[in-house]
């Protein structure tokens, strides 16, 4: 559902011009050197779509449900990492706040979760 919304706003943007966008070029640019459009629509496939979903399938599955929540949030974060490392866009200090706080989020769960895993344990030694 969520790829058809974004496919159909991104057409009818694009249409209205209010997002910029060219059909028909050979090839872009990705960080400063010309690369064929078929190896970027691959990357884009790839990278952008398969291994995300694939790699937050797997997580989840491994994943309390509680901590799967806060690591779905980090994909914003790897997605402006990403940005930086390809693109050099210097992420804001807000992003950067952002992701410290999905972080400590993240270790805050975790460390709760410990506690209660091992409170079971210790009540049945002692009893």
């Amino acid at each position: 559902g969520a790829m058809v919304v974004g496919a159909v706003t991104l057409t009818v943007t694009g249409l209205l011009g209010i997002t910029p966008w060219r059909v028909g070029e050979s090839s872009g640019s990705l960080a400063g050197t010309d690369v064929p459009w078929p190896v970027l629509l691959g990357m884009l496939v790839v990278l952008a779509t398969v291994l995300p979903y694939l790699t937050g399938i797997i997580a989840i599955r491994r994943l309390d449900t509680r901590v799967a929540s806060f690591v779905g949030l980090s994909e914003v974060m790897f997605g402006v990492l990403a940005a930086w490392v390809l693109i050099a866009q210097v992420p804001s200090l807000i992003q950067v706040a952002g992701g410290v706080l999905i972080l400590g989020g993240i270790m805050l769960i975790r460390r709760a979760e410990n506690r209660v895993a091992a409170t079971p344990g210790e009540i049945a030694t002692q009893g």
